[in-house]
């Protein structure tokens, strides 16, 4: 922080058991009272695995209170206990909410019924593929046979790499660069679909949870 400008936003008692005295004077009046009164009343931050939108399911729940019908009937009826109540159950189905979202906490019916409808959208996606595949080869496979090849060729076969050898050779780094950048990257990240996915490592597989 000093070596950057910013030692007089450090703690004063910081300063001066870190050897930076001098710097103490730097620092605003009542900030060492500032940082007591923030330890003790202060909320920290939320931060860990998906936190990223717990401000957007807080806001949500602020917003339907704001808005609720009973919770604004009991207000004008002078009814505190029942405002109170009520704003205690939204907040309180929003903290459940909450919860599952950014912490993944599901009631075993829940987490089977997950499960179940993963199972499903991946094996319609498989059948979906296979079948688009068959009908991209049968497409390719109609387009050859309209070619007219003579019946030399067709008792050697359609490849023959012994005959084109030298084209096959050209081909190889182009068909390399298409593996590399295109399918390589796919499979990769299809595998990591199954993945709780950690770029430090610590991956784990999770299956359909994602």
């Amino acid at each position: 922080m000093i070596e950057n400008g910013f030692g007089h936003y450090c703690r004063p008692k910081d300063l001066i058991k870190a050897g930076f005295e001098e710097h103490v004077r730097h620092t605003p009046e009542g900030w060492e009272e500032a940082f007591q009164v923030a330890l003790e009343n202060g909320v920290p931050e939320p931060y860990g695995k998906n936190c990223q939108q717990v401000y957007t399911y807080a806001s949500k729940a602020i917003d339907q209170i704001r808005t609720d019908s009973g919770v604004r009937q009991a207000i004008r009826a002078g009814d505190e206990a029942g405002a109170k109540a009520k704003i205690k159950a939204i907040l309180s189905a929003a903290a459940k909410r909450s919860d599952q979202k950014m912490m993944h906490i599901y009631t075993p019916e829940e987490t089977r019924f997950r499960n179940r409808v993963a199972l499903g959208c991946a094996l319609a996606i498989v059948i979906l593929f296979v079948f688009v595949f068959q009908k991209v080869f049968k497409t390719f496979a109609v387009a050859t046979d309209q070619i007219v090849v003579f019946d030399d060729d067709k008792r050697k076969g359609y490849w023959q790499f012994t005959r084109y050898w030298k084209a096959y050779l050209i081909m190889l780094p182009a068909l390399g660069l298409v593996g590399i950048w295109a399918y390589y990257p796919l499979l990769r990240g299809s595998i990591m679909a199954f993945q709780e996915y950690n770029v430090r490592g610590f991956t784990e597989w999770v299956g359909m949870e994602n």
